[in-house]
């Protein structure tokens, strides 16, 4: 039977996710005493959506459950049980993760950059425990050192002063040694998204030849790589409205 290919559905998660998510009922933080603030919890619950095609993808950012798990939050169902999130987000019709991976999250100290720090070994153990609850993962390659967004495209750290020739084949060589650490995890890889936001730039390319050229690596990497069942492979535009009007300003170094 032939499957249709219909929009991933992408909600952002926070400290809450189609249930009940919480610290305790009441806590006090990490602060000294002369500013302490008291945290109280509150809930959040979005229904099952019945009936949805077998081949719908209905999905969600959990990229920083690792983080959110190591600061105290607990997850806990429509009843009141805690329980592993990942299992709650498959019972509530969740049947993609998305995860996203950024080069090298740390600062020369070791000093994560925050947002979760996701890099590939973040994404492989968000992505085992997605496949262990039944579900795949997207993997979404910033290819920069932190959030790639239509107003910032950092290159990383390590390819900045490359030519694109040479910054093409890092990110090729890149892009295959990650998704090969996933797959060798047994991580159920269902999608790879190349880029995130790529209104105008991606990995400090602002010209689309070179943007595409990248592209292009990337996509090459996602479809040859060795897998039971081929990976789709997508890019994200933030807004047609912003994809030929965004201005952005480059970075210096």
């Amino acid at each position: 039977m032939k499957r249709r290919i219909v929009p991933l559905v992408l909600p952002v998660l926070a400290s809450c996710v189609l249930a009940s998510c919480q610290t305790a009922k009441t806590s006090t933080d990490w602060r000294p005493e002369t500013h302490s603030v008291t945290v109280r919890s509150d809930t959040l619950r979005v229904h099952k959506v019945e009936n949805l095609p077998e081949d719908f993808i209905f999905g969600m950012d959990a990229s920083c459950v690792p983080a959110l798990e190591a600061g105290g939050v607990r997850y806990t169902d429509h009843e009141g049980n805690e329980r592993d999130v990942y299992a709650i987000l498959r019972d509530n019709g969740v049947n993609y993760i998305r995860v996203r991976v950024w080069n090298d999250p740390f600062d020369a100290a070791g000093n994560g950059y925050g947002g979760g720090n996701c890099n590939i070994d973040n994404a492989i153990a968000v992505g085992k425990r997605a496949t262990d609850a039944g579900m795949k993962l997207l993997v979404n390659f910033h290819y920069s050192d932190f959030w790639a967004d239509p107003s910032k495209q950092m290159v990383p750290k390590a390819w900045n002063g490359m030519s694109l020739e040479k910054k093409s084949d890092a990110l090729y060589r890149y892009t295959k040694e990650c998704l090969t650490k996933l797959i060798k995890a047994g991580v159920d890889v269902g999608m790879v998204q190349i880029g995130n936001e790529t209104n105008g730039a991606m990995c400090g390319e602002y010209r689309w030849e070179n943007i595409t050229t990248l592209m292009a690596c990337a996509a090459m990497v996602a479809m040859a790589a060795p897998t039971t069942s081929s990976f789709k492979a997508a890019t994200k535009i933030r807004s047609p409205t912003m994809f030929t009007t965004q201005a952005m300003a480059r970075p210096t170094y």
